[in-house]
């Protein structure tokens, strides 16, 4: 079956939830001590002093009494400013005159289980509890603190008598019921529903609560009898059809599925739970083109909100689909019919992004996750994904601008900086980057990979601007904080041997880099043009013919092979590469020179 192919219907309310947020108001205790006259002393000195010292007695209590009401009010005052650090001190003194006081160790427990110190508030509420097992406040708070520790079995006894205490009130039964399934006890859990059902009569919460247990049970059959109670009350009623079409997919029965659904299309045409059962159906057979059909029509009904049209998109088409494209395609054919729809609808906007990035569909996708920044300027992560697309795209003056918004909304966010001077390097704005990478660099904390990442190109701009010393110490930096940034190394190394500087250097920085990644045409051409600088021509060779079978477009490459063929005395050969290098788009103008004088 399906995972959620279907809205989850709102119409019966099966989940209760249990307040761990009840208050117990207290009443203050007011001892009034009357002196209506004074009284003459009884005969003898033994009965004056016990009555003086019962006097005293009496006025210890009320002192005693005022303590405990400050504490525990002031708690209580606390409390409902949540302000439960104080709350919880002013509790423990309260506690501490009066260690016997459930009304104190039930506060103090809802506390710190509101703080999720669950431990700590299970001895509070069962003390709470223990003293007062009829009082229903202690009791519900107590199985809400077990049920929270998977202490199923107590928890259910203290329910049970709850439901013995007050059968009047259904929610009990749900909830022991519940408490019955948790822990394993489908029988259990059926029994109270019966006694609910008895209680009560056969109304539609008992029921589909009754109905939803024995789907997990996997009582197929007798969750079917159940909703046909239902039905039989009320024929046409489509939300208790739906619920048995289900029962029946479940059920692994296709077809009686089927003829349900076809009976909610009789009813009620054009339903759009009908469609979607049928897409199920067809689903099941491989019948894409039906499903499409079908769940185009349940996509333009009303019967289904937006949220459950969008939970099915992502479950079905776009969660863990990897790279099957038909399923993306269909995805975002169903998600254009929601967005005709709800065209300001973020979500869908931002599902659609998702959609057309995951093809490759760059251009597609910076238009709707620009959609969704026109509504929702504050989602940093959209910022980062809209300019990481935009230098892909190479569209650098969307990216200046966009940059420059994200930067004064997120001015201490360094990959903003980063996307901006990756941006002016390729605008050949060099200071600019410098500047930029500068400032981004200075709020990286803890992140070793992007700040090896800000130095390396503010050596690469220095590099440009022939600062060559600067570059050096800024490539320094890069692989001191991370010795594993290949194009650190790479870089670094490369700059080194064009300006014939430490080769010895270049190639031992250069190996790293073919050694962890072989495959990469670019390290395999620094390594290679190493080799060719230091004369080592038939292994430059080698290395370089590998890095023109993985960039078989590069002129840059082309024109390395070239100089390297001329080098071994195939000077046809080189003359073949350099022109092939000026057609890919080189623009050194020394390659013209080499074909027309046929030397290096």
């Amino acid at each position: 079956m399906i995972k959620n192919i279907y809205p989850q219907m709102q119409m019966i309310k099966t989940n209760r939830i249990i307040s761990n947020k009840v208050f117990i108001l207290s009443v203050s205790i007011f001892i009034f001590l009357l002196f209506n006259q004074c009284k003459s002393p009884s005969k003898g000195s033994s009965g004056q002093n016990k009555n003086q010292s019962n006097s005293k007695l009496k006025i210890q209590d009320i002192e005693e009494q005022k303590e405990f009401d400050k504490y525990y009010f002031e708690g209580e005052k606390q409390k409902q400013i949540n302000n439960y650090t104080v709350a919880i001190n002013n509790f423990l003194q309260a506690l501490k005159i009066k260690a016997n006081s459930p009304a104190v160790a039930y506060e103090v427990a809802s506390i710190y289980f509101n703080q999720n110190k669950v431990k700590m508030a299970e001895t509070y509420a069962a003390f709470a509890y223990e003293s007062n097992p009829n009082n229903k406040w202690y009791a519900i708070l107590y199985t809400d603190i077990l049920q929270s520790l998977k202490k199923y079995d107590k928890a259910t006894k203290i329910f049970e008598d709850l439901v013995n205490q007050y059968p009047q009130i259904d929610d009990y039964y749900i909830s022991l019921s519940e408490l019955y399934m948790k822990a394993g006890k489908s029988n259990d859990a059926l029994r109270v529903l019966n006694k609910m059902e008895a209680q009560f009569g056969q109304v539609e919460t008992v029921v589909y609560t009754k109905y939803k247990f024995l789907i997990l049970a996997k009582k197929y059959n007798e969750a079917i009898t159940e909703i046909k109670k239902l039905i039989a009350l009320n024929p046409e009623n489509i939300t208790y059809l739906k619920i048995l079409a289900q029962a029946y997919d479940a059920a692994g029965d296709d077809k009686e599925a089927f003829a349900i659904y076809k009976k909610i299309d009789q009813i009620s045409p054009g339903n759009g739970l009908s469609y979607l059962g049928q897409a199920e159906y067809y689903m099941k057979k491989g019948q894409n083109d039906s499903v499409r059909f079908l769940m185009s029509n349940a996509f333009r009904s009303n019967e289904i909100t937006f949220d459950d049209k969008y939970q099915i998109l992502v479950d079905l088409y776009f969660k863990n689909q990897g790279s099957d494209s038909n399923m993306i395609k269909d995805g975002i054919y169903l998600s254009k019919i929601i967005y005709q729809i709800h065209p300001k609808e973020s979500k869908i906007l931002s599902l659609l992004g998702d959609a057309y990035s995951k093809m490759d569909k760059n251009d597609s996708a910076l238009y709707f996750y620009k959609q969704v920044l026109n509504n929702r300027k504050d989602i940093y992560e959209l910022w980062v994904t809209i300019l990481s697309l935009e230098l892909v795209t190479k569209k650098y003056d969307d990216l200046m601008a966009d940059s420059k918004n994200a930067i004064e909304l997120y001015p201490n966010q360094p990959n903003l900086y980063f996307y901006r001077g990756l941006t002016l390097l390729e605008l050949k704005k060099y200071q600019d980057a410098i500047n930029t990478f500068t400032t981004g660099v200075g709020l990286v904390y803890n992140n070793n990979t992007l700040e090896a990442s800000f130095y390396t190109n503010i050596a690469e701009a220095n590099s440009k601007l022939g600062n060559l010393e600067e570059a050096y110490t800024n490539y320094e930096k890069a692989i001191a904080i991370d010795e594993k940034n290949n194009l650190a190394l790479n870089n670094y190394a490369y700059s080194l041997v064009i300006h014939l500087k430490n080769l010895a250097k270049a190639e031992e920085m250069s190996k790293k880099t073919i050694t962890a990644e072989p495959e990469n045409p670019s390290y395999l051409d620094t390594y290679g043009w190493i080799l060719f600088k230091s004369g080592k021509y038939k292994e430059a060779e080698k290395y370089i013919s590998r890095a023109l079978a993985l960039a078989s477009t590069s002129a840059e490459v082309m024109e390395h092979y070239g100089d390297i063929l001329f080098k071994l005395g195939r000077i046809d050969d080189a003359i073949t590469y350099w022109k092939k290098a000026i057609e890919a788009g080189s623009e050194n103008k020394d390659i013209e020179r080499k074909i027309k004088e046929r030397q290096l």
